[in-house]
C-alpha cells in the first residue's frame, strides 16, 4: 500500500531560537505565585493604557457610542475602571 508524502512542517532557524529563548521566560511567570501575577499585570495594564494609550480612543469611542447619556467625565471613569479588569479579554 503506497501512502502519500507529506511534506513535513518547516521551522525558521529564527523562529526556533525565539522559541527556545523564551522558554525560560515562561517557565518562570509559570512558578510564580497568583498575587505576584496579578500585581504585575496591574502595572501592565497602567503602562499600557494609562502611559502609552493602547485601544484608549477605541475604548472612549465605544464607550460614548454606547452610552450617549453619559458626560464625558462619566465616560472616561468607565474607561479607567474597566481598563484596570478587562484590558486584555
Amino acid at each position: 500500500m503506497n501512502l502519500p508524502n507529506k511534506k513535513t512542517a518547516s521551522i525558521s532557524p529564527a523562529a526556533a531560537i525565539t522559541y527556545y529563548m523564551s522558554l525560560p521566560f515562561i517557565y518562570l511567570v509559570s512558578i510564580l505565585p497568583f498575587k505576584l501575577l496579578y500585581s504585575f499585570s496591574d502595572f501592565l495594564n497602567y503602562i499600557l493604557f494609562n502611559v502609552i494609550g493602547y485601544r484608549k480612543k477605541v475604548v472612549i469611542e465605544n464607550l460614548r457610542n454606547s452610552f450617549p447619556g453619559k458626560t464625558e467625565q462619566e465616560i472616561y471613569n468607565i474607561a479607567e475602571t474597566d481598563s484596570e479588569r478587562s484590558q486584555f479579554l
